[in-house]
C-alpha cells in the first residue's frame, strides 16, 4: 500500500491527502497484524483519522 501512496504522489496527490493516507495505512496495519482491533479506541481518535 505504501508504494500504492508513493505512485499517487508522483501523480500529483496533495500532501494533506497522503498524510491522511498514510495515517489510516500505519493505523491499520498496527490493527490487523497483532491479529486484534482495538474496540476501546475512542471518538477522539476517529476523528483524527477522519478528519482530513
Amino acid at each position: 500500500m505504501n508504494n500504492d501512496i508513493k505512485e499517487l504522489v508522483s501523480e500529483g496527490l496533495s500532501p494533506k491527502i497522503q498524510q491522511a493516507l498514510d495515517s489510516l495505512r500505519v493505523v491499520g496495519n498496527n490493527a490487523v497484524h497483532p491479529g486484534q482491533i482495538n474496540i476501546d479506541d475512542n471518538a477522539e481518535v476517529a476523528y483524527k483519522l477522519l478528519a482530513y
